[in-house]
């Protein structure tokens, strides 16, 4: 049950701070806010924003500054949230930095959020943190056809049907449309309209793109 999990982690922050060891603490601390925002603890994660900002006074350095500010950011303070992105970009926890862009972009429009969005899940995905890239996919296609396409082409090839990974295949090729059209005896309009969806879920903008790429997508084996 999450409010398990929040009372859970709650009495490990306690602990962990009670034998001094505050590094170790703020981590702890960045998940309690983030955790208790999403229950809608408000009291919980300003507390625990708070205290990791009490930690970020006595370890002045990006890192701690970065986690205060994302923390702030899962409280719904956007100018926290892209202060965050700033500073945990300065520093080699990837994960922390995605979890920065993933805060950053819920506190945006839904225009500028995809793209934050988008970032965010390319590196969960770098770190292996592939449940955090599942949700945050998620509220990619929440966001209607522009994120369903940032998803789509965050999968690749691997998002391709059968019958779009041929045309695009024969398309990288060089053949035209006629000539695709003849050989999978579809029409040629078919053809343009699987070309089209290729395009979107790959994120490319013409058959060059597809050609220049072809190799790095595996469309050649």
């Amino acid at each position: 049950m999450p409010s398990d999990a929040l009372a859970g982690l709650r009495d490990g922050v306690e602990r962990t701070l009670s034998t001094g060891a505050e590094p170790f603490a703020a981590i702890a601390l960045v998940d309690l806010a983030e955790l208790a925002a999403e229950q809608g603890e408000a009291e919980f994660s300003e507390e625990a924003t708070r205290q990791l900002e009490e930690i970020a006074g006595r370890i002045d350095r990006d890192l701690y500054r970065g986690l205060a500010a994302l923390a702030a950011g899962w409280s719904g303070d956007a100018g926290a949230a892209e202060r965050s992105v700033k500073l945990l970009s300065r520093t080699a926890c990837r994960a922390f930095q995605a979890r920065a862009l993933d805060a950053y972009g819920r506190s945006l429009t839904d225009a500028d959020r995809v793209d934050a969005l988008q970032r965010a899940a390319l590196v969960f995905d770098a770190c292996g943190a592939l449940w955090r890239r599942d949700r945050t996919h998620q509220r990619l296609r929440s966001l209607g056809a522009r994120g369903w396409k940032a998803v789509a082409a965050a999968h690749g090839p691997a998002s391709l049907s059968r019958r779009e990974r041929q045309v695009a295949r024969l398309a990288a090729e060089g053949r035209t449309a006629s000539e695709i059209a003849e050989q999978l005896f579809i029409s040629k309009r078919t053809v343009e309209s699987h070309l089209a969806h290729v395009y979107a879920k790959l994120g490319m903008r013409s058959r060059l793109d597809l050609v220049r790429r072809a190799s790095e997508l595996a469309l050649n084996q």
